[in-house]
This record gives C-alpha cells, structure tokens and sequence, in this order.
C-alpha cells in the first residue's frame, strides 16, 4: 500500500509540515513520486517515521537518530551500538536528574528564607533578591 503524504502523516500522527522537515533532514524519501509529483510513502517509510518519533520521545536528537536509522539498515553490530547510544542517553538523563535534584533542594532551601523573613519581619529586603545579586545561585559550567 502506498500513501500520499498526508495520509502517511495522518498515519503516524504528526503534521504534513513535520513529515517534509524530516525529508530536508533526510530522514526519510518518499517512496516514489507519481508522474504528476504527487509524493508516495510505502510501508517502509510509514514504519521509519514511527521509528522517527518513537526514537524523538526517548529523547534522541534527530542527529542520533540519523544514526539509528542508519544502525536499523543493517549493521553487525546494531544490538551492541544500540546499546553504546542507550548507555550514553541514559547517563545524560541521569546528570539531568541531578541537576534537577539540586534545582529543587535550591527552590525549598529558598522558599524556607523567604517563609522565615515573612515570619520575623517582612519589611526588609527579601534574603533570596540578596542571595541571588550575590551569584550565590549560580553553578559553574562544568556542572553542565
């Protein structure tokens, strides 16, 4: 079965738009292209946009998964790459976390000065406005 590109779209659910900017990327051709221009996506190309978007919720850039598709064609070793890109994602969700963990520890450290200057006196300035014209606040980049 072959698809126009809005019904192969429709078919993965995202926007005709979004499905040509995935072609400029070259991520995926059409399968062919009827005498009249009309673009035609083949079963092939529904399941590489699926793979596309399934690859984009787990956090790939289209660059990583420019790669992926390339490793799904057909390497020897695609199992063992796969698994190189999913340990090098998963430690980069991991230092994300962390740092997530430290945004919040400094969000309720900050919340419990400003609850302590509402509660002593709430006319002077606010110690987290002090803190953070200080830099206190701010890590160094290679905490990134």
């Amino acid at each position: 079965m072959e698809y126009r590109i809005g019904e192969a779209a429709h078919r993965v659910g995202m926007s005709v738009e979004g499905l040509r900017f995935y072609e400029r990327r070259g991520l995926v051709r059409p399968a062919r292209r009827t005498a009249s221009g009309y673009r035609l996506y083949g079963r092939a190309q529904v399941d590489a946009l699926l793979f596309i978007r399934a690859a984009q919720e787990m956090g790939f850039s289209l660059r990583e998964i420019q790669g992926l598709l390339s490793l799904r064609a057909g390497a020897d070793d695609s199992c063992r790459s796969m698994r190189g890109e999913l340990q090098d994602k998963l430690d980069t969700v991991q230092r994300r976390i962390e740092l997530l963990r430290q945004f919040e520890h400094d969000l309720v450290a900050s919340i419990q000065l400003c609850d302590a200057q509402i509660a002593t006196d709430d006319s002077g300035c606010c110690p987290v406005l002090e803190d953070l014209g200080s830099g206190l606040y701010l890590r160094s980049s290679s905490d990134d």
